[in-house]
């Protein structure tokens, strides 16, 4: 009688896993390295820029009020924004997303500027005053304008502190002096201002 011998299969061995190296997705929470500038006017409305990364839909807060942004470029490398009026002293920034938030390092110092003047229109008028006169320069926004010893009254003001009107007060025929003064500082205008007989 033949004999029959059950042959098993040769058990599966599966091949081990190959080890596999992920890579981490890209951070895309908000990066900043660097502000232009760094400083300026308590009176605040100037453009300021952040550079760093992941930029795109951020918003900009100096201290606890948030500061206009006017633009952010495609590539989230940096935004452009008005810094706020503030108190003197050095202020957090900080930069958020719906990612993340992120400081600026040494954040943004406000400061009370002295006066500078680069020209002035006229420079001469009558002697009974009242003429308006145009000053032009950088910090002018809480200067105060004297002609010949006389605080001149403010006409006018532009909000980045770069031009003031102001009405001549009257005064004697003959050259008038011209000082403004602001942020413990005063400057002369050359060639001052000349009172003409009408």
């Amino acid at each position: 009688m033949r004999s029959t011998v059950a042959i098993r299969p040769s058990p599966t061995i599966a091949p081990a896993p190959h080890p596999t190296t992920s890579t981490p997705p890209p951070s895309t929470t908000p990066t900043v390295t660097g502000l232009s500038p760094s400083s300026g006017s308590i009176n605040g409305q100037i453009f300021a820029l952040i550079r760093g990364t992941n930029l795109l839909g951020a918003t900009v807060k100096i201290g606890t009020l948030n500061a206009q942004v006017t633009n952010v470029t495609p590539d989230g490398y940096s935004i452009t924004f008005i810094v706020p009026p503030g108190s003197t002293g050095t202020v957090a920034v900080t930069v958020s997303t719906p990612r993340g938030s992120v400081g600026v390092p040494g954040g943004f110092t406000y400061q009370i500027l002295d006066p500078t003047v680069t020209s002035m229109t006229p420079t001469s008028g009558p002697t009974s005053g009242k003429n308006l006169i145009i000053l032009r320069g950088t910090n002018l926004d809480t200067a105060t304008v004297s002609v010949g010893g006389i605080v001149a009254n403010v006409n006018a003001f532009s909000s980045d502190g770069t031009m003031i009107s102001v009405f001549a007060p009257p005064g004697a025929p003959g050259a008038a002096i011209v000082t403004v003064s602001g942020g413990g500082g005063t400057v002369t205008v050359p060639g001052g201002y000349t009172y003409v007989s009408s």
